[in-house]
């Protein structure tokens, strides 16, 4: 597993599982604020933006699926 993220302020975990072991590269825990909002797009770049994943901004959140805006729209 590489380029992995989480919320160290919800978790409370400041270290990544696996995180020295060998199992698990370019972890990065960051706090809400990071990967919330329009801001997600530019702290987690692991994640494709353009085609897979969106920013959610009103109110702000964590980042969700493309898929899932259709869905909650309908």
């Amino acid at each position: 597993m590489s380029e992995s993220y989480w919320d160290i302020e919800a978790t409370g975990h400041t270290d990544g599982i696996g995180n020295n072991v060998g199992y698990t590269t370019d972890l990065a825990g960051l706090s809400t604020d990071e990967m919330q909002g329009g801001v997600a797009e530019e702290n987690i770049p692991a994640l494709d933006f353009e085609d897979t994943w969106t920013v959610v901004t009103d109110p702000d959140d964590y980042p969700i699926l493309r898929w899932q805006v259709a869905v909650d729209a309908d």
